[in-house]
């Protein structure tokens, strides 16, 4: 085993599954930061920020249904055969998008912003119900931080490369590049499904999702016996309960402050590279955080800082606030939180992690998202955004 496998305490057997998982997860998110600061500088300048919370409200609603048709396939459709579907189908939509370009249809921008917000949220649900097929408790606990730090790398990569790319291409031309990138990652998942078990696919392809209703039924008396579903819960519901609301106060504050499409396309390349590389850095100490303050302790660094943040909002709605707000909450919702969250669902019994996950990555998500949406949409149009904190303040307390 070479030094740096033994270094990253990757044990023998797992060199594969967790390569092929850290350089999936390296080129989506690559490839979502792409086609993430190009939907969204796009959106401001081209159709209006005073759309956004009409916009970010859409989106929660196709939020709400469109993971649902995923999620109702986890049990018949191996998750590796699924996510190779979801990356070729978006490369492909990309190349059309880019076509329409030209028409000059402005609705087009809207729909590239629900796009773009879609494909992390897809890609994320599927890649990690497939990364806890693939390892055990005892290894995710270890290896998740480090895929993680994988993920971080690619995230780096595509903000960098936005401001680069931006200064030799047209803008739009950031759409054939993500299909490349998506289709390279396409490739991979097809190298990263060999590794599945063989007993956990069998176990899966028989498994039937019922309504909404009846999952409510089947999932109540798990919510009732475990201390740890009911967290979990918490931790699903909350979280995406503030993220429109902050999300848009950067938004907001960043295109008042940047008046072209190039310097705003740059600055959230330059911003958002700057964020993830703090993020990999801290990633790859966060083992050693978990063993020291466990877990439950680590997961409370991200509300704490929100609560921070929106104290900041209220008492200086500017860049300087935006900055510090949006930069410390993605480090900890992407190097702590997001390790953490994913290392708990391994600790659930095995024949009740797909029904869980299923329903708090998927249900509960999507709930959390469509609140936190709409009490956006509503709140804006009787109030100045920087009172917007005030709910902020509310939930992550």
């Amino acid at each position: 085993m070479s030094p740096v496998l033994r270094r990253l305490q990757i044990q023998p057997g797992e060199a594969g599954p967790f390569g092929w998982s850290a350089l999936v997860l390296l080129l989506v998110n690559l490839a979502s930061f792409l086609l993430n600061n190009y939907g969204e500088t796009t959106f401001l300048k081209r159709f209006g920020v005073e759309y956004l919370p009409l916009i970010t409200a859409v989106n929660a609603v196709v939020t709400f249904f469109l993971p649902s048709l995923f999620a109702g396939r986890i049990g018949r459709i191996r998750g590796d055969r699924q996510l190779v579907l979801v990356l070729s189908g978006y490369a492909i939509l990309a190349l059309l998008l880019r076509l329409l370009v030209p028409l000059d249809i402005k609705l087009l921008y809207p729909l590239i912003y629900v796009l773009k917000s879609q494909f992390t949220i897809l890609i994320a649900f599927i890649f990690w119900n497939v990364a806890n097929d693939l390892f055990s408790t005892r290894q995710s606990k270890r290896l998740f931080p480090v895929i993680t730090a994988g993920g971080l790398l690619g995230a780096i990569a595509g903000n960098l490369a936005t401001p680069a790319l931006d200064m030799v291409l047209p803008t739009d031309e950031l759409l054939p590049v993500f299909s490349l990138v998506v289709g390279l990652a396409a490739g991979g998942t097809l190298r990263l499904g060999r590794y599945l078990p063989a007993s956990r696919v069998k176990a899966t392809a028989g498994t039937k999702q019922g309504s909404l209703v009846s999952e409510l039924r089947r999932i109540r008396p798990l919510f009732r016996q475990s201390a740890l579903i009911r967290i979990l819960l918490l931790l699903a519901l909350l979280p995406n309960l503030v993220i429109p609301i902050i999300n848009y106060q950067f938004s907001f504050v960043a295109d008042m402050s940047f008046a072209s499409e190039s310097s705003l396309i740059r600055f959230f390349g330059y911003f958002r590279g700057i964020q993830n590389g703090i993020a990999l850095l801290l990633s790859l100490m966060m083992g050693r955080l978990y063993g020291r303050f466990g877990l439950a302790v680590s997961l409370m660094f991200h509300p704490a800082n929100y609560l921070l943040v929106f104290a900041g909002f209220l008492v200086r709605f500017d860049l300087v606030t935006a900055v510090y707000g949006n930069l410390s909450a993605g480090i900890l919702r992407r190097a702590v939180n997001t390790p953490a969250g994913n290392a708990l669902y391994s600790l659930l019994p095995e024949k009740d992690r797909v029904l869980v996950r299923s329903f708090l990555r998927g249900t509960v998500v999507r709930v959390g998202i469509l609140a936190g949406s709409a009490l956006l949409w509503f709140s804006n149009m009787v109030m100045h955004p920087r009172y917007l904190a005030c709910y902020g303040l509310l939930f992550a307390g």
